[in-house]
């Protein structure tokens, strides 16, 4: 499925204000594989620990963050969860710009999150896991 210029916009914005944030062994990726036990996700971005190998043959198999941006893809992108926490990765965002909001998971245990919060219009949400990610929802979301 072709991809919208809403949700390319989107990716590509996060994906500058994420690497204006990086420092050291850390590195960002758009639609890198994640090899899963049971799946390959490619998330929209995945912020991976350690530093980049250019000449790796396998996938990396968890990552520190992921941004699934979900302009027609909700349902797909919540579904994920229980795959991203099952890899371990430890913070996981779903961008919703239909409602103008963002569900972040963090905490996996299992095939889920401990912890699972909405934030919506006026509110503010902070990476657990990058050093100064901070988005303002209503900057980055408008009605669509």
């Amino acid at each position: 499925m072709s991809k919208s210029s809403l949700h390319e916009n989107l990716v590509e914005e996060l994906l500058e204000r994420i690497r204006s944030c990086l420092h050291g062994d850390r590195w960002v990726s758009k639609e890198r594989p994640i090899q899963c036990a049971i799946s390959q996700p490619e998330p929209d971005i995945a912020v991976f620990a350690g530093p980049r190998d250019f000449r790796a043959t396998t996938h990396p198999t968890t990552a520190e963050f992921v941004i699934e941006v979900a302009v027609n893809t909700l349902e797909k992108d919540l579904r994920k969860a229980a795959i991203y926490a099952a890899a371990d990765v430890a913070e996981y965002w779903v961008v919703d710009p239909k409602t103008c909001s963002i569900l972040v998971h963090r905490q996996p245990i299992g095939e889920g999150y401990a912890e699972i919060t909405p934030f919506g219009s006026g509110q503010v949400v902070t990476s657990s896991r990058i050093n100064g990610f901070v988005i303002r929802v209503d900057e980055l979301l408008q009605p669509v």
